[in-house]
């Protein structure tokens, strides 16, 4: 610990003891020495410089992945708790007990999956990445005249429509 030169030296603590000003020199780029919390100011410099650099690497990773496609959507979220979900009920082998015992897991991981689900068909629907039955519908007319231009024959055309027709009824979302 350095002590001041005189008691009008710049470098002095600014720290008042109980007999007076503190007597000791400052820790450089501060107003009180070591004693006083000259060091803790340097150690909160320090702690605010990393923080100041893990905010940034933090920031270019979420800009890496905002511009990634696959980061907009919540299917792989999703999957995982179907997973986990799928494991705890396959661990308890048929046995009441240990089903029994695992409720809770159980019954919080259905909760996570339909919040996820949830949020998931908001997203799709936010980004456009939804087909209403009107816009599949339309898409099968448009279809069926692409295919009418190098296929001639009614007969041929009528069962690709009505296959068309077919298969969109049996999609059970179109079904409503």
């Amino acid at each position: 610990m350095r002590r001041i030169d005189g008691p009008a030296d710049p470098e002095r603590c600014q720290s008042i003891t109980a007999v007076g000003q503190c007597g000791n020199k400052v820790v450089p780029n501060t107003n009180f020495c070591e004693n006083h919390g000259g060091c803790r100011a340097e150690y909160e410099q320090k702690q605010k410089s990393l923080r100041i650099y893990r905010l940034q690497q933090y920031q270019e990773r979420v800009s890496e992945l905002s511009d990634h496609a696959k980061a907009k959507t919540l299917r792989e979220e999703l999957g995982i708790l179907r997973i986990l979900l799928e494991t705890v009920v396959n661990d308890c082998n048929g046995d009441n007990k240990v089903l029994l015992m695992n409720s809770s897991k159980i019954s919080d991981l259905v909760v996570k999956i339909e919040k996820v689900t949830s949020s998931c068909q908001r997203l799709e629907f936010r980004l456009g990445d939804t087909l209403d039955k009107t816009k599949v519908i339309q898409f099968a007319d448009e279809m069926v005249e692409i295919i009418s231009k190098y296929i001639t024959d009614p007969k041929a055309l009528s069962a690709i429509s009505e296959e068309l027709v077919n298969s969109l009824e049996s999609l059970s979302p179109l079904n409503e």
